[in-house]
């Protein structure tokens, strides 16, 4: 399929609001579920822009305006809001999310994502031929040099899928051949689009759950959001 000059753009998808022309510029840390507010709130957070699929709040910390995106799950949806953050003016983006564990990490972990191998459905549509997306290199080191020597936090690559249920033990010993530690839902579509557009992406995953075998454990007691939020203000605190 060539690539031809799209009918739908992000600008005039914006166009829906009358807070269009807003521009942003600089990082921006995105979050998959409106249930992370909870975990702001010793934070005055400021909601800053606002649509039925995504808001934009920014806080202080440290002396420093820190912008978080609030946007939908799973890779077709979230490349919408994805763009739309582009458009905006964001140019650096870190993601919090979880991912399923098919190696040696244990729930609660934290993981960086290094390599993205591409299993779902948007990345073909920007990209041609590509296997996997790196992360940003920039990015990655800064959050190496700010956590590592206060965290356990892990270099690793990740697998993105569209079909949560047919995450098979075959595609588990396929994905262990690659090297692959753990298994998401968005982040090879989104660095997909974050090299088409030209941006800097990187993901913080927290491990929800581990496939062993035809075992699932799945996690009960540890607050996972908790976690991803702390890492957050570490990079800040630290």
């Amino acid at each position: 399929m060539k690539n031809k000059t799209p009918i739908i753009t992000p600008e005039n998808y914006l166009k829906q609001t009358d807070i269009n022309n807003i521009k942003f510029n600089g990082l921006c840390h995105v979050f998959f579920n409106n249930t992370y507010l909870n975990y702001f709130g010793n934070y005055d957070l400021e909601q800053i822009f606002k649509l039925k699929s995504f808001n934009i709040y920014s806080f202080q910390l440290e002396n420093q305006k820190v912008f978080l995106a609030i946007i939908r799950n799973g890779s077709s949806l979230s490349s919408i809001d994805f763009e739309c953050l582009i458009h905006l003016g964001f140019t650096e983006f870190i993601f919090y999310g979880f991912a399923g564990s098919i190696n040696c990490s244990n729930i609660g972990d934290i993981l960086l994502i290094e390599k993205a191998f591409i299993g779902e459905g948007v990345s073909q549509y920007y990209t041609k031929n590509r296997k996997y997306n790196y992360t940003s290199k920039p990015l990655n080191k800064q959050i190496m040099d700010k956590l590592d020597n206060h965290f356990q936090i892990k270099t690793v690559n990740c697998y993105t899928t569209d079909a949560l249920f047919m995450e098979t033990k075959e595609l588990i010993d396929d994905l262990k051949c690659l090297e692959v530690e753990c298994i998401d839902m968005e982040c090879s579509a989104l660095t997909s689009i974050s090299h088409f557009r030209k941006v800097n992406a990187t993901f913080i995953f927290c491990v929800s759950d581990i496939l062993r075998e035809n075992e699932w454990e799945c996690n009960k007691d540890i607050d996972l959001r908790n976690i991803l939020v702390n890492t957050l203000i570490s990079l800040y605190t630290l």
